[in-house]
C-alpha cells in the first residue's frame, strides 16, 4: 500500500472492492488532501468496484478513473 500510494495521482478517486481488498486499502492507503475513498463498507457487495469507478468517472467528466 505504502508503494500504491506513491503511485496515485493527487487528485485520483480510490475504488476498492469488496471483501479483503476493502479492509487492506482501509488500514493501508494513504491519501493527500485532493484523493477521495470511496466504498461500500457495511454492505460489502461483490463487483462493486467497477460499477462505482464508471460512475465516479461520469459525475467527475473523467477519462480515467482507476480501481484498485
Amino acid at each position: 500500500m505504502d508503494k500504491l500510494s506513491g503511485l496515485i495521482s493527487k487528485d485520483e478517486i480510490i475504488i476498492p472492492d469488496s471483501a479483503g481488498h476493502l479492509a487492506w486499502t482501509i488500514q493501508g492507503i494513504k491519501l493527500n488532501d485532493k484523493q477521495r475513498l470511496f466504498t461500500s463498507f457495511g454492505h460489502c457487495p461483490m463487483g462493486y468496484g467497477l460499477p462505482a469507478a464508471i460512475l465516479a468517472s461520469i459525475a467527475l467528466d473523467k477519462k480515467k478513473n482507476n480501481t484498485y
